[in-house]
């Protein structure tokens, strides 16, 4: 979306406004959803003049960075949308209900990530993953109706099973759906936390979200004071598959439970074939854009390992107790990082050539550091010259010059992290997953792209000790693990022209 012409609908006559430049509002910005669009339009440079945050809770006034800039989040009034090209609605369904029309009538194109929008007559439901999958012309315009992005289980159900349908006619898949705290934002969450520090101190539940206990429990059916109940989202995921992969795709027996974990969709899919066919047929079927299948030495799928990734991992398992069935286990998706901005972007993966025979010496400069962490950067540098010089037979050079062949750049575009257990006893976390992404080039003397990949995720858990005074040091043995892997992963994608 971000280098497409616009639709006369969308034009303003503006003078700034040269070289597909557009204005922006988020509105629920100080929403889980609406941090993440935010951070998105950052990392990919989208091209904007002006990025308006607005919200209409407590968030207001809440400051926050948007491209190395400080703003604020303010309420959502008519004028707001004046001259606003694009309009993410990432709040919660009755603010996206009362203000969608007026953002529509000054101009503005709207892209629901609420679903309020879902049943309205002229709404389409859209998934570039699964449009392109079906090998659809991928249609850049979201005028007249409000384009709603579609639900990220049936986003990963469709793709699943219409690669396995494409391998071979399918006889009946049944889906089992574990949902995140996540998925009912910061106040789902919150309250999964309280649950679980409650019932370790043995103090009385809060149930203000989900109206029912989801500590340390899984549940098919919310209490009766919840909203939106289990049964309207999964009814939601099975209306969303249906209008993004089309009515000729195998429709699933569907099950969704809630889990108590606080991010990350996992799957249990069980698919009988009408033929037999052998595993390694279907894995070659089921894998590629978007799916990970792990080698058998790798980890399995699971929450914890698929947090920050762009992609869903995959594990295949025979059901030997059937003639043609196979398990198919999708660990721990991670929602807000990619579908949240699915309307409008795509993960992509590293991709370039083999290095040419004249690359003997590499200058690999101090990456650049685009976050807060402290030397971060520094530590990624290191573990890359190191794996370089280990496994190699180039020549590293600390800085770019005539000298070197080529040069590998790179940048800490993003790092977080992100509670996983908390301390019974003080209420703190007491194991955190540290997530890092990168942005990384090699180029040649020419200026010609040799390598490149501007989304690398990595992650690591680390212990937190109950000692404050020494918190601060337990993160860095993380990040030394964090940053082996990554060197090793990028080294061995360099030098197979991955």
């Amino acid at each position: 979306m971000s280098s497409h012409a616009k639709s006369t609908a969308l034009a303003h006559t503006e003078p700034m406004r040269g070289g597909n430049f557009y204005r922006l509002a988020i509105v629920g910005a100080g929403t889980l959803k609406g941090k993440e669009v935010a951070e998105v339009l950052s990392d990919r440079n989208f091209p904007s003049l002006d990025i308006k945050l607005l919200d209409d809770d407590e968030s207001l006034g809440q400051l926050e960075t948007l491209k190395d800039e400080i703003t604020f989040i303010q309420s959502v009034r008519t004028e707001q949308f004046d001259k606003i090209d694009f309009t993410f609605f990432a709040s919660d369904p009755d603010c996206t209900r009362r203000n969608w029309k007026t953002a529509r009538k000054a101009g503005s194109a709207i892209v629901d990530l609420s679903y309020a929008l879902e049943d309205e007559p002229d709404a389409v439901v859209r998934s570039p993953w699964i449009e392109r999958q079906l090998g659809q012309a991928l249609t850049v315009e979201l005028q007249p109706g409000p384009s709603v992005v579609a639900h990220p289980a049936a986003v990963v159900l469709a793709l699943i099973l219409l690669r396995a349908h494409r391998a071979g006619r399918m006889k009946r898949a049944v889906a089992t759906v574990y949902e995140p705290a996540s998925e009912h934002g910061q106040r789902g969450m919150d309250e999964l936390h309280e649950q679980t520090v409650n019932l370790l101190s043995f103090q009385q539940l809060p149930k203000n979200v989900f109206d029912i206990q989801v500590a340390f429990n899984m549940v098919s059916r919310y209490g009766q004071q919840a909203a939106p109940t289990l049964a309207t989202i999964e009814h939601r995921v099975l209306k969303h598959y249906q209008r993004i992969a089309g009515k000729d795709a195998p429709l699933p027996s569907l099950l969704l439970v809630q889990a108590p974990v606080f991010h990350g969709h996992a799957f249990a899919v069980h698919i009988e074939m009408e033929q037999a066919m052998e595993l390694a047929t279907l894995s070659q079927a089921l894998a590629g854009e978007h799916v990970h299948i792990p080698l058998p030495a790798q980890e399995v799928p699971t929450n914890v390992n698929a947090a920050g990734q762009g992609d869903v991992l995959l594990s295949i398992v025979p059901d030997p107790q059937r003639e043609n069935p196979v398990k198919n286990w999708l660990g721990g998706w991670a929602v807000a990082v990619c579908i949240c901005f699915t309307g409008c972007g795509y993960h992509t993966a590293g991709h370039g050539v083999q290095l040419p025979d004249n690359v003997r010496t590499i200058a690999i400069p101090a990456f650049v550091n685009d976050t807060q962490t402290y030397k971060i950067e520094q530590m990624l540098t290191a573990a890359v010259v190191r794996e370089m010089v280990a496994r190699t037979h180039y020549q590293v050079l600390n800085v770019p010059n005539q000298a070197a062949d080529a040069t590998l750049s790179g940048t800490v575009v993003s790092s977080y992290a992100s509670p996983l257990t908390y301390d019974s006893q003080t209420g703190r976390a007491a194991s955190v997953l540290v997530v890092v992404g990168m942005r990384v080039s090699l180029t040649d003397k020419q200026g010609k792209v040799l390598y490149q990949n501007p989304s690398y995720v990595f992650r690591e858990q680390y212990q937190v000790s109950r000692e404050l005074s020494s918190f601060f040091e337990e993160d860095s043995p993380a990040m030394q693990r964090l940053s082996r892997e990554f060197a090793r992963t990028l080294v061995s994608n360099i030098l197979e022209g991955f």
